[in-house]
């Protein structure tokens, strides 16, 4: 906005942040933004940060120059075949991690390039969309917008500079994007261009960084199988069954209609079932392409579970900054589509801890064998803080062993399906696996990566005695057993938990203490809710 149009040099202020969010809670794939000025990435269904906001920015400072839209379309198609037209192919690793690649490219290694933009007749058959021309200015390359700007104004100082600076905000990479600090130290804004400076304290962030995403009055999607979920600074996850790494996953088998010798995706043949879970399933695939073998998990086509899949996804592309070898999480190679299901796919490894105390007949572990193990995970959860994520599952069953013949063992730390920024999480969520969460979630308690470190402490003890220390079917068992072995819980995290007043007796005095709960007392609270 404008503050004040009769002063001679306006000044501008941003507005609008009804689609904000931390850059840590952004989901790959959401439909957010104005139709021809979202940046690539989000067209594509792409992994995102802050990045988005340059490109729009950019495009709003070649609409100030020229007075019209460099971009504008009805459909991200149009759109996209405008950039093409522009800036060329977009980059081979953009469109490999695209959601929504397929709608708009056919991958067939056509004149020694992997994806071809459809045409406008095939798009159309697929979508019944009709492309359509809708620009004022077409340039053949940005390099082209000088000229056009020496046309229509004569030519004036900073010409250059401003198509210069025009490119670097409109890199197609995210990556090769120019930064708003960059921006501001760029040579088009020297001080014979402008009487005034910016004013800005690029050291002064106050935390988080923000993505700003205009969401769109209606998101067309054609079909396409888009996902429009806005996410507000914090998001729900759904609660996810316990996987079942022993058993043979039959049913779930037969709901996704998946059988040994199916082919998932283009080149993922089905060798083995090896978990499953409310997601879907774990399978053992051979890779027909590198005759590799790798893990995929497919999870079902169900609304809620393909949010959870996304989610995933997001906090895998946080965490390809990390080393899987050396931060012993399991190593992620990517996503694929099979139909409307979302496959993850992972390195393969040998057995669950869960299974491997099993193998020793629940007896536990001796010290020289426990100690190495500890370490691994204590250095995997040492890692995921380092960028700000939380697990919220850890147990037996969520951490492999790489080889069971090798001495010492090495373990990797999977399935992050439960796992959020840490900036995210929202108290009263119900995550985690009973019998291995923290008080705090038991509670309603607001919580951190504290709770990973609770659920390492039970998982040592298991490893130690081949027992888990706390098992129960239902948190009042689990909070019974915690109760009975290491006291009373503080009364400062009982009185800001949303659940402490299903499991304790509340007093009625504020000077009394919390007094434990009771078999009774549950059974009086659900008897009076049911009269």
């Amino acid at each position: 906005m404008v503050v004040n149009r009769s002063e001679s040099q306006v000044r501008v202020k941003l507005i609008d942040f009804g689609i904000t969010c931390n850059t840590s809670a952004v989901i790959p794939g959401d439909c957010v933004g104005t139709i021809g000025y979202c940046a690539p990435e989000i067209m594509l269904g792409t992994p995102y940060d802050e990045a988005i906001d340059m490109w729009s920015l950019g495009l709003v400072a070649v609409e100030l120059a020229t007075g019209v839209p460099l971009y504008p379309g009805e459909d991200d198609y149009d759109v996209l075949k405008f950039i093409i037209e522009t800036q060329g192919q977009l980059p081979d690793h953009l469109l490999e991690s695209g959601l929504y690649t397929d709608s708009y490219f056919i991958e067939d290694n056509y004149n020694k390039q992997r994806w071809t933009f459809k045409t406008p007749e095939q798009f159309q058959y697929e979508t019944d969309y009709r492309s359509k021309e809708t620009r004022s200015i077409k340039l053949k390359c940005l390099d082209d917008l000088e000229q056009l700007l020496k046309v229509r104004r004569g030519s004036e100082n900073g010409q250059t500079l401003f198509v210069r600076l025009i490119k670097e905000m409109l890199a197609l990479d995210a990556n090769q994007r120019i930064t708003p600090s960059e921006v501001l130290k760029h040579p088009f804004f020297n001080p014979g261009l402008s009487r005034r400076t910016p004013c800005t304290d690029m050291n002064s962030t106050g935390g988080e960084l923000l993505v700003l995403s205009q969401q769109p009055s209606s998101c067309k999607s054609h079909g396409l199988q888009k996902f429009s979920c806005s996410f507000q600074n914090s998001v729900e996850f759904p609660q996810k069954g316990d996987i079942n790494t022993s058993a043979n996953p039959s049913a779930s088998e037969d709901d996704l209609q998946i059988t040994k010798g199916t082919i998932l995706g283009d080149h993922h043949v089905v060798e083995a079932f090896l978990g499953e879970g409310g997601f879907g399933l774990v399978t053992r695939c051979r890779d027909t392409k590198n005759n590799k073998t790798v893990a995929i998990k497919v999870n079902k086509s169900d609304p809620e579970i393909l949010l959870q899949a996304k989610l995933e996804i997001f906090i895998l592309e946080q965490l390809r900054r990390l080393d899987p070898d050396r931060c012993n999480i399991v190593e992620w190679n990517g996503y694929f589509l099979d139909g409307q299901r979302i496959c993850l796919n992972f390195e393969l490894l040998d057995q669950s801890l869960w299974d491997y105390i099993g193998d020793r007949n629940n007896r536990g572990l001796p010290m020289r064998e426990l100690r190495p193990i500890l370490h691994q995970l204590a250095n995997a959860l040492f890692h995921l803080g380092s960028v700000g994520i939380v697990h919220a599952d850890l147990k037996p069953g969520n951490i492999m062993v790489v080889n069971r013949s090798e001495s010492p063992v090495k373990v990797k730390l999977i399935d992050f399906g439960l796992a959020c920024p840490a900036s995210a999480v929202i108290p009263g969520d119900r995550v985690g696996t009973i019998g291995y969460c923290a008080p705090e979630l038991m509670l309603g308690i607001p919580y951190d990566e504290a709770i990973d470190m609770w659920s390492l402490g039970l998982v040592a003890v298991e490893l130690a005695t081949g027992v888990p220390l706390y098992p129960g079917e239902d948190d009042y068992d689990v909070l019974k057993f915690i109760i009975e072995t290491q006291g009373q819980l503080p009364d400062h995290l009982l009185e800001s938990g949303l659940y402490t007043d299903s499991l304790y007796l509340v007093p009625k005095d504020p000077k009394e203490l919390y007094t434990t709960f009771s078999h009774s007392h549950i059974h009086t609270l659900v008897m009076a809710a049911t009269l």
